[in-house]
């Protein structure tokens, strides 16, 4: 082979690579800057949303705790459950076993019937964002919401 053949064939292989590294929401189909026709479909492995409450030893005080129930977050099937699960560890969980200097998990739900075009999961990204401060049954929790994509 000579050198412009391998250099070709390195050139080709890398660019299949790249390619495929690429998410399919950073493609552009030339229109407009609209997206690619590549549907969920064609991925092997579903969108999964996880919600998970920690406890947290101090919450900082510039961040605003919110009322589960005053502030809807009860509204929402999987908080709720979350919520739920965390108050039943919290009160299952030694109290000295509870690390006073680092977030401690307590519960997490996933659920896969969320995806990123769902007017639910932008409702969620907008209520939560980073993560906000829940205050249920008289216990403070950090939940954090986050969509995984394969």
């Amino acid at each position: 082979m000579n050198r412009r053949t391998v250099l070709a064939s390195t050139i080709g292989i890398m660019g299949g690579i790249a390619g495929c590294l690429t998410s399919p929401e950073n493609n552009q189909d030339g229109q407009g800057g609209s997206q690619n026709s590549v549907t969920d479909e064609s991925h092997d492995c579903p969108e999964i949303a996880y919600f998970q409450a920690y406890l947290h030893p101090e919450h900082p005080h510039e961040r605003e705790v919110y009322d589960a129930e005053d502030d809807d977050f009860m509204s929402y099937d999987n908080i709720s459950e979350l919520l739920s699960k965390a108050g039943e560890e919290y009160s299952e969980e030694p109290q000295d076993e509870i690390d006073e200097n680092s977030p401690t998990l307590l519960a997490q739900v996933s659920d896969n019937s969320i995806s990123r075009g769902d007017e639910l999961n932008e409702e969620l990204n907008q209520k939560i964002g980073d993560g906000v401060y829940v205050e249920h049954e008289d216990v403070v929790y950090f939940i954090e919401y986050r969509l995984e994509v394969c």
